[in-house]
């Protein structure tokens, strides 16, 4: 009696030693909604032929330092959200002078050689320290060959130049440290509220010293799928991102509308008026102290301005020519020392004029008290009694 084969086994059969032999890894890490939606450094994917031990067709993604590959499902370009690798190219094992384009191949197993001509196709070779694989990938046109050898290359040569020096634990430790301190945000290119402009510039400031600290250790970890986990690759894509990239939010993109819309406004509100201020500070009273002050808190603040400006470039730029802007603030500086002067000028009159009526006020009760402690004898009801002495 004939047994019916269970799917199960005839999935199992489709997949083929070799790639079995490859899966090394921890499937469940690398689900195909995971690899396929979250944004990785060059990623490619697409349905090719590969061939490790006979040419099946897959679905391959390039993610991190993995070229996974997954079954193809029938009736549908992708596979299931769900579904797991059944196999994986680690490129850290892979000889980077092996990945080369291959046009020909010559098998040596019989007692003929036999010569096989490819189109549209790379070869590489994998060292497990168990066995070298010989895996050649076909792809549908040249552009896309061109492609995926480009970047194939790139990636190994960048993985098994940074791996070496790449201290994981002391990246994950980094990548807490900055989620806490610097968290993900769209706030920064807001205005700040009045009197809270020297918290935004001291949190604006810690953001780009911290992305111009660490990037390069983010943009590194993209390569490694141990650290870009699904935890924390939003945060990293965000963090390294630059500003123009795929139109995506990153925090340079979010540093560079706030420089346009907070600290370069700075720099304009300094300018106003400026050119014009000699003739509007000639038409003040300088004897009006509520116009003198109210000029006043708005030169300061004009002089505020410019001082935040600098701040913020002499820290984030410290190359900048910043000879216009420290000009600015010397020549509204004068106009503070001119308005201060008047109302020191006011303070000094107003205090002399008080401390004059104050003297005559105690000028009329010294002179009150004196005609009352010396009383007329007639009025004194005790003046003609004479004292016995006993």
């Amino acid at each position: 009696m004939l047994r019916r084969k269970s799917k199960k086994k005839e999935s199992e059969k489709s997949i083929s030693e070799g790639e079995e032999a490859l899966l090394t890894l921890d499937k469940s890490q690398f689900s195909f909604y995971r690899c396929h939606n979250v944004p990785s450094v060059d990623r490619l994917e697409g349905r090719y032929k590969i061939k490790i031990g006979s040419w099946t067709d897959r679905y391959l993604i390039l993610y991190c330092e993995y070229v996974l590959y997954y079954e193809v499902v029938k009736g549908s370009p992708v596979p299931h959200d769900g579904d797991l690798p059944v196999g994986a190219i680690d490129l850290d094992k892979v000889e980077l002078k092996s990945i080369n384009f291959c046009e020909e191949k010559v098998s040596l197993g019989g007692l003929i050689p036999k010569s096989s001509s490819y189109e549209n196709c790379i070869e590489l070779k994998m060292d497990t320290g168990k066995k070298v694989y010989d895996i050649l990938i076909q792809f549908d046109s040249e552009e896309n060959t061109r492609t995926w050898l480009s970047v194939l290359r790139a990636r190994c040569k960048n993985i098994q130049t940074i791996k070496p020096k790449f201290d994981i634990v002391e990246v994950r430790a980094t990548i807490d440290m900055l989620i806490n301190k610097y968290p993900i945000t769209n706030h920064i290119k807001s205005a700040p509220a009045s009197g809270q402009e020297e918290a935004w510039l001291q949190n604006a400031i810690g953001y780009w010293k911290a992305r111009n600290k660490y990037r390069k250790d983010l943009r590194r970890s993209k390569l490694f799928s141990t650290v870009y986990s699904t935890s924390v690759c939003r945060y990293i894509d965000w963090f390294v991102m630059s500003g123009g990239e795929a139109g995506a939010e990153s925090l340079e993109k979010e540093l560079m509308m706030a420089e346009d819309l907070v600290v370069n406004g700075w720099k304009k509100n300094a300018s106003e008026g400026l050119n014009t201020y000699e003739e509007k500070i000639a038409s003040i009273n300088p004897e009006d102290a509520d116009t003198c002050y109210q000029a006043l808190l708005e030169v300061v603040q004009k002089v505020r301005c410019a001082e935040m400006y600098i701040k913020y470039y002499s820290e984030v730029y410290p190359s900048t020519d910043l000879t216009e802007v420290e000009s600015i603030k010397s020549q509204w500086s004068y106009f503070i020392r001119l308005l201060q002067g008047y109302l020191d000028k006011i303070m000094a009159k107003r205090r002399e004029e008080s401390e004059g009526a104050l003297r005559r006020l105690e000028a009329e009760k010294q002179s009150e008290n004196l005609f009352w402690d010396q009383p007329d004898a007639e009025d004194d009801p005790f003046s003609d009694i004479n004292i016995v002495k006993l």
